[in-house]
């Protein structure tokens, strides 16, 4: 296999590993809905690592296809702003959850949307009153 080619791969991996990861994580977890929560709420609780993980994994394969993407599209504009947004994209989930995991936050899901569940906004409060 070419080096390219398998830069290439990387997209495809990143496009079925990271939902598919998703979908598996909160299938399993207790009170944790897709349609009502964010797929980042699943980096909260015990199992926060695995989704954790999953992006920053996410973001290195983007990194890469990114790099194939590059490589393997002619000279022009396209060559360089679709990697470059791309590259972005990856270094911002890259950055975002490696540095997220040394937060080392521990709420429960439940914990997190409790107040949403009970029809409280406290920001909605803090727009309206300050």
């Amino acid at each position: 296999m070419r080096p390219t080619t398998t830069l290439l791969g990387c997209g495809l991996a990143a496009g079925v590993l990271v939902p598919a990861l998703i979908l598996i994580d909160g299938a399993t977890r207790p009170g944790y809905s897709l349609w009502h929560h964010g797929a980042s709420q699943l980096g909260t609780g015990e199992r926060g690592w695995l989704q954790t993980v999953n992006f920053v994994i996410g973001g290195l394969l983007l990194l890469a296809f990114a790099a194939g993407l590059r490589r393997a599209l002619p000279p022009g504009h396209r060559a360089l702003w679709g990697p470059i947004l791309l590259m972005t994209a990856g270094l911002a989930l890259v950055i975002t959850f490696a540095t997220a995991a040394g937060v080392a936050f521990r709420l429960d899901v439940q914990d997190v949307l409790r107040p949403a569940m009970e029809g409280q906004c406290p920001d909605a409060d803090m727009v309206t009153t300050g």
